[in-house]
């Protein structure tokens, strides 16, 4: 046999006398119509082209606001206030600020300009304001096979169950004191706003579970019916 080899002539083996050949031949077949199955459902979508995207913007913002409407403002009404940012290190810090600003404001507090105008500073303060994104899958996550003089193959991820979890988290709060004694005015205890979402995939099937992204913009009539005494009675239609 080796001799046909050598000449080039084929060579018949019988198969029959080697179980174990045809057990690998059987397996290297599935793990090719398993690939080839798997592999054209794979999609990747990039969802912005900016530095941040819209998703971890949204999860930011709703975590303010939810933490937001934890604050509890105990000033008397027409307390002239300045508010304090020195130590408000956050990444979004500007929405933020003005959320907690639009919070006074709405407890009857009115805004000073500068500290020398002020009844009141409230400092404000950030523990937190980021986002949280982790993974789960069941079946075989993403890795590099080395090849010899070739570098590393990189297999692709084969992912019968997966789910991909995005949290955003808002902590914050004030301590606010009268600018004639330096005697405190007015404090909270830190208040915590949670945001988020889950990304499913069965057998690349998608679905998507939270209630962050809103299926439908509210109309100015839903606006009414949910907040009649801030924007008054509907009007009757013509």
């Amino acid at each position: 046999m080796a001799d046909s080899i050598l000449r080039g002539r084929p060579v018949l083996i019988p198969i029959g006398q080697h179980p174990d050949m045809i057990r690998h031949i059987v397996q290297w077949i599935a793990s090719a119509v398993l690939i080839a199955t798997v592999v054209p459902g794979c999609t990747k979508t990039k969802t912005s082209s900016p530095q941040r995207t819209a998703t971890e913007q949204i999860l930011l913002s709703t975590a303010v606001d939810r933490a937001v409407r934890e604050l509890n403002v105990s000033l008397p009404p027409g307390t002239r206030v300045f508010l304090d940012a020195n130590r408000f290190e956050a990444y979004d810090r500007g929405y933020a600020i003005s959320a907690i600003r639009d919070r006074f404001l709405a407890s009857g507090a009115h805004m000073a300009e500068s500290r020398e105008k002020a009844d009141v500073i409230a400092e404000l303060r950030a523990g937190a304001l980021s986002t949280n994104e982790s993974e789960s899958i069941v079946g075989i996550p993403s890795y590099s096979v080395p090849i010899p003089l070739a570098g590393d193959l990189e297999l692709p991820e084969l992912a019968l169950l997966k789910q991909t979890t995005s949290r955003g988290l808002a902590k914050f709060g004030f301590t606010a004191h009268w600018t004639e004694n330096g005697a405190l005015a007015a404090r909270t205890d830190p208040v915590i706003g949670v945001s988020g979402f889950d990304d499913w995939k069965l057998l690349g099937l998608g679905w998507h579970e939270g209630d962050i992204i809103p299926s439908k913009v509210p109309t100015a009539e839903h606006r009414r019916h949910q907040n009649p005494e801030k924007d008054g009675p509907a009007e009757a239609d013509p």
